[in-house]
């Protein structure tokens, strides 16, 4: 599977692209003396994530049930959910983590490893999940009304220049991807962006 899912990157020379699976040339539709990677974004990744961590993911669900916590993971975003815990129980937890991921062949990545004390904004993927229902971090709303407002103001052209796109039709595509992620959270929000959106004069720079 992921031999058909993934594509070979010529640029990446060395070892450790270098397939040294004695059937790596069994399939031979697949085959390929280099290992190779999924594009960014790919609709497999998930999938294929959680046939490498299904194993892991059973060990942690068993250590999140000892200390009290409800663990979840999405790709490699992983989150420890407390009700109710002390600091240290929450350490002692991280630690045990820590310990199951380089067991399962993982690393912490301590730049990006949080842990967000009652009364702080919680984001989990990306989403504001405070509240019983995630929401879009005000951030990226307030991009979606910056390049509106601006739109409005200077011209689409203008607005292009200034914020250093060099497509219209790319720019059209990054505001309209900007409101469709918000639809799928908060359709009654994005309703409005994309009437404001429908509004600008895109006919005029249609190809």
């Amino acid at each position: 599977m992921a031999r058909i899912c993934t594509r070979e990157t010529p640029r990446r020379k060395g070892a450790r692209w270098a397939n040294q699976r004695p059937d790596a040339e069994d399939i031979t539709p697949y085959s390929s003396k280099a290992i190779g990677s999924l594009p960014q974004g790919a609709p497999t990744s998930p999938a294929l994530s959680n046939l490498v961590c299904s194993a892991m993911d059973v060990q942690l669900e068993a250590l999140a049930g000892k200390v009290g916590a409800t663990y979840s993971r999405y790709a490699d975003d992983l989150c420890f959910s407390f009700s109710s815990s002390s600091r240290a129980t929450v350490f002692q937890a991280k630690k045990s983590v820590s310990k199951l991921l380089w067991k399962n062949g993982f690393r912490e990545n301590s730049k990006k490893t949080r842990i967000i004390p009652p009364g702080a904004r919680k984001l989990v993927t990306g989403l504001v999940v405070n509240t019983n229902t995630p929401s879009v971090p005000r951030e990226i709303r307030d991009k979606i009304r910056m390049h509106l407002y601006y739109c409005r103001k200077f011209g689409i052209p203008d607005h292009c220049r200034n914020r250093g796109f060099h497509s219209l039709v790319g720019f059209r595509n990054h505001l309209s991807g900007l409101i469709q992620y918000v639809k799928s959270i908060d359709p009654l929000q994005a309703k409005k962006f994309l009437i404001q959106f429908s509004e600008l004069p895109w006919v005029t720079f249609d190809l």
